[in-house]
């Protein structure tokens, strides 16, 4: 075995296989393989181990020394990281399970954080099979994200392939020969022939990341039942979402229960175990903000609970005897609270305001006017989904040609005169749905509806009134030197349409939406990047972890009905590495529609488009459901407005108490204190050093 110092990174090497033109290294602990020109050979006194003598004295060295508290990942990495990305890591290698969900607000790198975690375990431990699950709109994003920032190269993988791969994995004779890093999409994972597959074999999982977690909160459902196999068998598991509860606690149990089974069983046992938690986080708020020992001791006293632990009971009754406060005695007491937590040991959770980086929004709300005959088309519409209402089991699903009306008139006239066609309302033209929907059969009593919704429609003529209204937002950003901006749409007729209109008009215009390929969204948003159209055409799949943060401006063409999306749409730029000032939020209604009267009044008085939604995560989910807008179009305007009203009073009460608690998950995890000091243990450069130097001794 022959010495070399490979020259790029001057470093001290041994030469493991000789090629005609390359060589096998052994560098920083990974086998590379590099040109000859790039090593200097040099001749050796000195007698070398072989190689397995080499990882044997490494191994009893790590044993005698024991080096849990210092990264083994040090400097392996092509970033440098933010200080709070750290805060991941540090939790999960603390973990007593190899587990931790990662719910930072959007925009603060949660895939960094996931890479880091893969790359110190891969640091510490022989990985053979690591797994990435993510929609499959993310699939070439993880791919190149861990690529760029980590050297790692993760294989993407469809149905077919994997099917081969777990099925090479049961007949392999030799599992220290596979290291495999595999990304899928969750429609791979819950394909039945996958699933039947991982049943019947003993294919095991290393290291699993499963973006988008909160696809998985639905208990039942398929995508459910597949990620319930898979982390079952999965040794460390790291699950990410910037929403863990979208429309109830329950949601974020779900999670829970699939990311620890074994601790979290029962939900009305988590119920319980909760409920000291937003007392435990309220008091270390208080101690921690300097309130006073009388401030602090009142709180105790209101809060008192005989149902509480008797750890939590013994921390109010040695407060309750105090009469100063130390530093000291605070430090402790928070260390204290801290171990009494029942649900930070494993969740995550930084906010923007946290790491400074909230960036002012600038949102309006642009209300269009519409002729007489545009008015005439939308109540000709709303008395198809009247119809249509009644009977029909969808529900929600059947309010769509309102909203298809709402998003584009003269789009949604191509939608009405295929569906009288065809027979069908297909839902494959809605690109904002969370769950799969068969097309719905129109009785044949609708086509005197559609008839008349057809005939009032061909009076709109070629220009419709949001689209002028539109039209003059360009202009104005225009004429401020904004170029670049993301028009968002849920209607796909919504977004070919405006694509024609605006290439008419000479702009230079790119489109994705869920017609393309996982390939092509990637391929366009590399193209926007790069400045080689100024105006991204996006539907909800270009709303889910797809970075954009190099633009400042957002139109909402049409506006959500989850507002939960509304904040996905904005965080796609509003993230690390925004150079802009400001956000620009736009977001067109047309007068008098429901988007109008109920979405855009309670989402602007609620700040939803100002500001982060943060804080109102836990009602807001639910909001959709709440306002049973399928039954609200049966009301009269009067009628409407008193509901509007009553669910704002309602929402702003739940928001006060909220801002007093934190929101539902906020409240219920704690910000650890102490990371900042473990962060620093762990980058200890002196030990960092005295590892590597150790490590040469065997070079």
């Amino acid at each position: 075995m022959k010495k070399a110092i490979y020259k790029p990174t001057k470093q001290n090497t041994v030469i493991l296989n000789e090629f005609e033109e390359y060589c096998e290294i052994l560098l920083d602990g990974e086998y590379k393989t590099v040109s000859r020109n790039d090593l200097e050979f040099i001749a050796s006194q000195t007698q070398l181990s072989t190689f397995e003598e080499l990882k044997e004295n490494i191994f009893i060295n790590c044993i005698k020394n024991p080096l849990s508290d210092i990264l083994y990942s040090y400097n392996t990495n092509r970033l440098t990281p933010e200080p709070h990305q750290y805060k991941p890591l540090i939790k999960f290698l603390n973990s007593e399970n190899n587990r931790v969900l990662i719910a930072d607000e959007v925009g603060l790198g949660k895939t960094i954080e996931a890479g880091m975690i893969f790359k110190e375990i891969d640091k510490r431990e022989e990985l053979k099979i690591s797994l990435i699950v993510v929609p499959s709109s993310l699939t070439l994003k993880w791919q190149e994200e861990l690529n760029i920032r980590f050297d790692e190269y993760f294989e993407i993988q469809k149905t077919n392939q994997f099917l081969n791969f777990i099925n090479e994995v049961e007949n392999s004779g030799n599992s220290r020969l596979i290291n495999e890093k595999i990304i899928i999409s969750y429609h791979t994972l819950r394909d039945e022939r996958v699933m039947k597959s991982i049943k019947n074999s003993f294919f095991e999982v290393d290291f699993l990341i499963m973006d988008e977690a909160h696809t998985m909160r639905n208990y039942g459902t398929s995508t459910f039942e597949s990620a319930e196999l898979i982390t079952s068998i999965s040794e460390h598991i790291v699950f990410l979402t910037a929403t863990p509860v979208q429309n109830s606690l329950n949601d974020l149990f779900n999670v829970l229960s699939l990311l620890d089974g074994d601790y979290f069983k029962d939900y009305d046992y988590f119920q319980k175990m909760l409920i000291p938690n937003k007392v435990i986080h309220k008091l270390i708020a208080l101690i921690r903000n300097n309130h006073t020992l009388q401030e602090i001791k009142s709180f105790i006293n209101a809060s008192d609970n005989e149902n509480y632990p008797t750890i939590l009971k013994d921390i109010f009754s040695d407060i309750l005897k105090l009469q100063t406060l130390q530093n000291l005695e605070k430090i402790d007491f928070i260390d204290r609270l801290i171990k009494s937590d029942h649900l930070s040991f494993i969740i995550n959770r930084t906010k923007k305001k946290d790491v400074g980086r909230s960036i002012p929004r600038s949102a309006k709300s642009v209300i269009v006017e519409i002729t007489n005959e545009e008015q005439e088309y939308y109540d000709a519409v709303i008395e198809l989904v009247k119809f249509l209402n009644p009977d029909t089991p969808q529900g929600f699903i059947t309010i769509m040609p309102e909203r298809m009306a709402s998003s584009s008139m003269i789009a949604s006239l191509d939608s009405f005169k295929e569906i009288k066609k065809s027979g069908k309302l297909f839902i494959k033209d809605i690109d904002d749905l969370e769950d799969y929907y068969e097309d719905i059969d129109i009785r044949q009593e609708a086509l005197k509806y559609l008839d008349d919704i057809i005939m009032k429609g061909k009076l709109i003529g070629d220009d419709d009134s949001k689209y002028l209204r539109f039209e003059e937002i360009l202009k104005d950003l225009k004429s401020q030197n904004i170029k670049q901006m993301i028009v968002f749409s849920f209607f796909k007729k919504t977004l070919n349409y405006l694509e024609i209109k605006l290439q008419n008009m000479g702009y230079s215009v790119g489109k994705i939406h869920g017609d393309f390929s996982v390939e092509e969204r990637f391929a366009k948003i590399k193209e926007f990047k790069k400045g080689n159209f100024d105006i991204l055409l996006s539907s909800e799949v270009g709303s889910e972890g797809l970075d954009m943060q190099f633009c400042n401006v957002v139109i909402n063409y049409d506006l959500p009905w989850n507002p939960m999306r509304v904040e996905q749409r904005i965080g796609r730029i509003d993230r690390i590495g925004q150079k802009f000032d400001k956000l620009h939020i736009f977001n067109l209604c047309i007068v008098g529609s429901i988007e109008d009267r109920i979405l855009n009044r309670l989402y602007t008085k609620l700040d939803i488009f100002e500001n982060s939604v943060g804080e109102l995560e836990p009602i807001l989910g639910e909001l959709e459901k709440q306002l049973n807008i399928s039954e609200l179009i049966h009301l009269s305007q009067e009628e409407i407005d008193e509901k509007i009203h009553l669910k704002e009073l309602a929402i702003r009460r739940e928001e006060v108490e909220i801002k007093e608690q934190n929101s539902e998950v906020e409240k219920l995890i704690n910000e650890d204190i102490h990371y900042k000091s473990k962060h620093d243990e762990l980058l200890n450069p002196i030990k960092i050093n005295a590892l590597q130097e150790q490590s040469k001794k065997y070079l």
